[in-house]
């Protein structure tokens, strides 16, 4: 195959709408870059250019937002951009100790909820470069010892939201929150240990652990992996209810869990993998709660309390879909994970198709722009293109890579919603150059075929395809020869085949019937 300079395309995937979509929102970055007049007075100058989320309401550098924006930069190819953002997060940690809400004065002592180290990790997918990650991984430790446990802080052993220059106030730490504003806080976010805040925390100690052992100081990554250990406990001690197989917030000034406000947040054990299978199915079972025509409300919908907030029902949000979806799979919830994928796909496709533009938000339960809104929806939109690249590439696609194995992982979206469909995407420097990846399965599934065709050999490739007959042998062929895989049961059946210097292969995996 002959490549050249193109972008990330996805030629086959859901539908041709989607299709089209995507093929605005990678052409649609530089419309979203931004670059800093050193002189501007308004704002807080960065070094290097960034993607905002908006050009109109929001053209700013936003931390949470920058984690869902990075992983579609990811997809479609945008290596330099991705580290000029990650290089200002750490410019800002430099001058003012923490990662700001976002680069203006007025967020000075306010952070927004933490994704430094899953940053981080994405561009070393790209780079390992250690003498960048000594840096990063000081800043890192920094921001969780001085912000996160620090002035945030509470005496349950977990951290709450809360704007260090004004740490009575409510509507500054539901800035800091990132959901400002919801009915999930009950007007008492900064009296709450936040189950999303509690789980990325967890999930930096478990990467702050991954780097230190990728800098060989093993004595420090088991420091924290102990630390990790012991949120997990708190976690699961005061924001677990096993009755309900549901995560709530715990107002810790009152004394107990707010076990009546069912909110997306409840996901995020799955996202960072804190959890059991048996405690991932409790939250797996619940779908229903969230589950709309257009994927999944932010907010169940309770005719009791119909506070009309943002943050709450019949909106529906990227970021949390990107952590619902993620979740979901790796626990092993493909099915589910693909049909709301597809609701959400389809929802943004359907609404690009009529205005041409990608969306702050929509309302998932009339698949249209009807939204509860602060201010007039925005369009754009950094986070909404950044889910929606990585959504088809990540998740469906399953490309991606792990950073402590320097291993390329390939594990599509097998299941029943995807049967008998072919999806075929051409990766423009993801991870590895140019790669073009096909799948396809027959409508029951046994048989499985996956194309890698890569611009270079790319070293160290493991493929993962789901188990869904896990009393028969499978069949596996590496360019119709036999070759060894082996199987994994936990959290979910897969069979697994690790190939080297791969170029161009056709892997088939197939069970008698």
């Amino acid at each position: 195959m002959v490549f050249s300079a193109s972008k990330t395309r996805f030629l086959k995937a859901v539908d041709e709408k989607v299709v089209a979509a995507h093929r605005h929102i990678s052409d649609f970055w530089p419309e979203l870059t931004w670059a800093d007049d050193p002189d501007d007075e308004e704002r807080i100058p960065l070094p290097y250019p960034y993607v905002v989320p908006s050009t109109d309401k929001f053209p700013y550098l936003f931390y949470w937002d920058s984690y869902f924006t990075l992983v579609g930069l990811a997809v479609d190819g945008q290596e330099e951009l991705m580290r000029w953002i990650m290089d200002n997060f750490l410019y800002e940690m430099r001058e003012f100790g923490l990662v700001l809400n976002y680069s203006h004065p007025d967020s000075l002592t306010r952070s927004q909820p933490p994704y430094l180290t899953l940053m981080i990790k994405e561009v070393l997918k790209y780079d390992p470069d250690y003498d960048w990650l000594r840096e990063a991984f000081t800043l890192a430790e920094a921001e969780y010892e001085e912000v996160w446990v620090g002035s945030h802080n509470t005496a349950l052993g977990l951290s709450r939201y809360c704007d260090q220059g004004a740490p009575n106030s409510e509507k500054r730490a539901q800035y800091e929150s990132g959901w400002d504003f919801s009915s999930r806080w009950k007007r008492r976010c900064r009296h709450l240990a936040a189950i999303d805040l509690n789980c990325n925390l967890y999930q930096y100690e478990r990467d702050l652990a991954e780097f230190a052992q990728l800098l060989g100081d093993h004595e420090e990554a088991n420091r924290w992996l102990a630390k990790a250990d012991e949120r997990r406990e708190h976690i699961m001690r005061y924001l677990y209810d096993p009755l309900q197989g549901l995560f709530f917030d715990y107002d810790y000034l009152a004394g107990h869990r707010l076990d009546d406000k069912y909110s997306l947040a409840t996901f995020h054990p799955l996202f960072v993998g804190l959890v059991t299978p048996q405690e991932a199915a409790g939250v797996a079972d619940k779908l229903d709660l969230f589950e709309q025509a257009g994927g999944l409300a932010t907010t169940s919908c309770q005719p009791q309390a119909r506070d009309s907030y943002q943050w709450d029902y019949p909106n529906g949000w990227p970021p949390l879909h990107w952590i619902a979806l993620k979740g979901l799979k790796r626990y092993g919830y493909f099915e589910e994970a693909a049909r709301l994928a597809v609701k959400w796909l389809t929802l943004g496709a359907e609404m690009f198709a009529q205005t041409g533009k990608m969306w702050e938000k929509y309302n998932v339960v009339e698949r249209n722009l009807a939204v509860v809104t602060s201010y007039p929806n925005q369009h754009g939109f950094g986070w909404t293109n950044g889910i929606y690249s990585a959504l088809l590439g990540k998740v469906i696609g399953g490309l991606d890579a792990d950073v402590a194995r320097q291993v390329v992982i390939i594990e599509p979206l097998l299941c029943p919603a995807f049967a008998s469909q072919e999806f075929a995407a051409h990766f423009h420097r993801y991870l590895v150059h140019d790669l073009t990846l096909r799948f396809s399965s027959e409508p029951d599934l046994r048989q499985v075929e996956i194309g890698v065709v890569a611009e270079r050999a790319i070293p160290v490739v493991e493929v993962r395809v789901r188990d869904y007959f896990p009393a028969e042998m499978p069949t596996v062929t590496l360019n119709g020869v036999p070759c060894e895989y082996r199987r994994e049961r936990q959290p979910y059946g897969t069979v697994v085949i690790e190939m080297n210097d791969v170029e161009d292969v056709t892997l088939s995996v197939a069970w008698k019937r």
